[in-house]
């Protein structure tokens, strides 16, 4: 009778274990256990759901149930880890899968599964030794590969990420995550430019994923291509709708597109809903002062009361102080913002003409030339130091300044941190239009084959009232995709 019961408790826990009903394989299983203390399979079971459902402590009571060879195998030793660490014995846990794996030799099994659990544990540079143990005895192992590559990822170890999720990729070319991952890795590595290769691919494979979406707003955001930013925060929120983040930043994008009605619906929407966030002021305030400086500088003003700290809106605040004639305030600012941002270009130019207006040239000579080091080629900076050389009376000095910024062509002049966006933004609309195209023709010429990026040009051109050269764009684009819509 005994054996009659504890055969038929097993064979029921399988069934519901197989039907995915843990909880109801739980209590048939510990019936079995409790029936036969000692039951292999009923403990095991017992301890691998105690694992998947965090119980920890329950798992190793179960494992030790276990023959002492049982214990000994690697499969119950990776069990034990993970029991140890839900257990909150997380320095055994890491002890006892370190030497798991150090006497697994070759096994390419317990080297992944032992990646894989140090991965969860976000031991990331642990993870990568074992996937690196596994990959030498499977060295084309996809799996392997992508795992190794997230480690790295994780350990940021961006070199051997790259490594990886290449040579997977050579493999299976149009995995989307493989393609997404080496997306972050770029990214990781400060290199925007070589992360939306890879992203652009995985976007055309896998259109609805939001997460690829929102990483090419990113970037592209990153890279100066705010109209394509827009475009991909505009895709990404038909599937994200409440995600406020994203419609604040596609709201900063559109403002630096010329279409500043939108930009200030998303700002004003976002900055209802979430008075108290520093950025959302900020970016709303770097819009306003389009139409209304007065506005701008009470945003500013709120943000800092929340972050003081917060140097872009600290900078913008003595630029619209600047502008307004209030240069001590002006100066109170900056002076605060090169303190923890000494090489800060636009808040040193700005500082020199400030110091310009206050009638103070030797200090103006001083934050100019020093910003003249940083940027050697802006033609701004070389401008407003020369000017301020000849107020120093300094001719000479003055001159050769002058005649380099006369050598340098237009085109040469750097964007830069904070001040650009106050430079394009006061811009009369016609010549933002004419910068925002200026700008999409310069990706062109690195994109020749970017039909999309052909189809914004023209309707930039169209804008201009270029109707001529926007029919040409359109039949061209007309030939070269699939979709005629």
């Amino acid at each position: 009778r005994l054996v009659s019961d504890w055969s038929s408790d097993v064979c029921s826990s399988d069934l519901y274990l197989a039907q995915g009903d843990q909880e109801r394989a739980l209590r048939a299983y510990l019936q079995a256990v409790k029936i036969n203390p000692h039951d292999r399979n009923a403990n095991l079971q017992v301890a691998q759901i105690c694992i998947h459902t965090k119980r920890g402590s329950e798992a190793l009571l179960h494992l030790d149930q276990l023959s002492k060879d049982e214990q000994g195998t690697p499969a119950i030793r990776l069990l034990r880890a993970q029991a140890l660490a839900l257990a909150g014995r997380s320095a055994a846990a890491e002890s006892l899968l370190s030497d798991t794996l150090t006497q697994s030799g070759d096994d390419p099994r317990v080297a992944f599964s032992a990646g894989m659990i140090f991965a969860g544990w976000k031991r990331y540079a642990s993870a990568e030794e074992a996937f690196t143990r596994a990959l030498q005895s499977a060295p084309t192992d996809f799996d392997v590969l992508n795992n190794l590559g997230l480690a790295a990822l994780g350990a940021r170890d961006f070199a051997r990420a790259a490594d990886s999720f290449q040579v997977a990729l050579r493999q299976r070319p149009d995995d989307v995550d493989c393609l997404y991952d080496l997306a972050r890795v770029y990214d990781g590595q400060g290199r925007p430019d070589l992360a939306v290769v890879p992203l652009e691919r995985a976007e055309r494979l896998a259109p609805q994923r939001p997460e690829i979406l929102l990483l090419l707003a990113t970037l592209t955001e990153k890279l100066g291509f705010y109209g394509d930013a827009a475009t991909a925060y505009d895709r990404y929120l038909k599937l994200r709708p409440h995600d406020d983040l994203a419609q604040r930043e596609r709201g900063f994008a559109l403002a630096r597109t010329s279409r500043t009605d939108a930009a200030l619906a998303d700002l004003q929407a976002y900055v209802q809903g979430k008075p108290r966030d520093a950025r959302g002021l900020y970016e709303l305030g770097v819009v306003e002062t389009i139409h209304d400086r007065t506005k701008s500088l009470a945003h500013f003003n709120a943000a800092l009361a929340i972050d003081p700290n917060f140097w872009a809106a600290r900078y913008a605040r003595a630029v619209l102080n600047y502008q307004a004639g209030r240069y001590g305030e002006a100066l109170e600012n900056l002076t605060l913002v090169l303190k923890h941002q000494p090489d800060d270009v636009g808040a040193l130019d700005t500082l020199g003409e400030t110091y310009l207006q206050l009638l103070r040239p030797r200090e103006a000579v001083e934050a100019l030339g020093h910003a003249a080091e940083l940027a050697p080629e802006d033609t701004q900076i070389l401008m407003h130091y020369s000017r301020a050389l000849m107020r120093d009376n300094r001719p000479d000095e003055a001159q050769a300044v002058l005649r380099k910024f006369q050598q340098l062509a237009p085109e040469a002049n750097r964007a830069r941190p904070y001040s650009g966006l106050f430079t394009f933004l006061d811009l009369p609309p016609v010549q933002q239009r004419a910068q925002y195209l200026a700008n999409l023709e310069a990706r062109l010429r690195v994109h020749p084959e970017d039909a999309t990026l052909k189809a914004s040009i023209a309707q930039e051109e169209l804008a201009e009232g270029k109707r001529n050269e926007s029919l040409e764009m359109f039949h061209q684009v007309l030939a070269e995709v699939s979709d005629a819509n």
